[in-house]
């Protein structure tokens, strides 16, 4: 007997069950939020504390690229960006680099406003 209390499959189904948004520009999508689990699962488990340094600085627009430390962080972004878009978008799938083959299917992100682009990432990771 459980109570009520919810299994760890039940929760990270229940937190990424896919839902409707509306995006600044008027358009309809459909995402689902990630866990940390989906992240993990994916290879970002052993991130160095100055990455979080680096978002921060890359967020403010100071990032600088120029140290291989920063170069890796830099890819760690990307792949934690790659993640959060193409897990988190449900319909249309969004992919984060044009593919040819996914040109009538899939939305690029590069193609969305950057109000489209913050909303999802915000709405997939849990911060709106």
């Amino acid at each position: 007997m459980n109570d009520g209390i919810i299994t760890p499959k039940g929760y990270r189904a229940n937190v990424g069950k896919p839902k409707e948004i509306t995006l600044p520009s008027g358009s309809k999508i459909i995402v689902k939020r990630l866990s940390p689990m989906d992240y993990i699962e994916e290879g970002l488990s052993d991130i160095p504390n100055d990455f979080y340094k680096f978002i921060v600085e890359l967020g403010a627009g100071i990032a600088k690229v120029d140290s291989e430390s920063d170069k890796k962080n830099l890819e760690l972004f990307e792949k934690y960006l790659r993640i959060t878009v193409e897990k988190g978008s449900v319909q249309p799938p969004i992919i984060l680099k044009y593919d040819p083959e996914k040109k009538e299917s899939h939305l690029v992100f590069a193609e969305l406003t950057i109000e489209d682009q913050k909303y999802i990432i915000d709405v997939i990771t849990g911060k709106a």
